[in-house]
């Protein structure tokens, strides 16, 4: 009895994993129907903070994603260096 219990719930939990992966995709958000050729525009700014070391890669990002974007500011927020004190 136990055996075929275990084989059941096993039975059952592989058929569940095969329904989820064997879902419909729906793409009917993506459609236009319409016709129309609508563009979205962004506007606002945006700030990011992070390690120095990363600046350079950072603000060619964010040159890159105002050029695509006129309407959108970017500034990059590098921390404030440590001072050693030396002692």
């Amino acid at each position: 009895m136990k055996k075929f219990l275990t084989l059941a719930l096993t039975a059952v939990m592989a058929l569940s994993l095969l329904t989820a992966c064997g879902s419909k995709n729906d793409n009917s958000a993506d459609t236009n129907t319409d016709g129309s050729n609508t563009e979205t525009t962004l506007s606002g700014t945006v700030s990011t903070d992070g390690s120095t070391s990363m600046e350079k890669v950072i603000n060619s990002l964010g040159e890159s994603f105002m050029a695509m974007n006129k309407d959108v500011k970017f500034t990059y927020n590098p921390p404030a260096r440590l001072r050693h004190s030396g002692r």
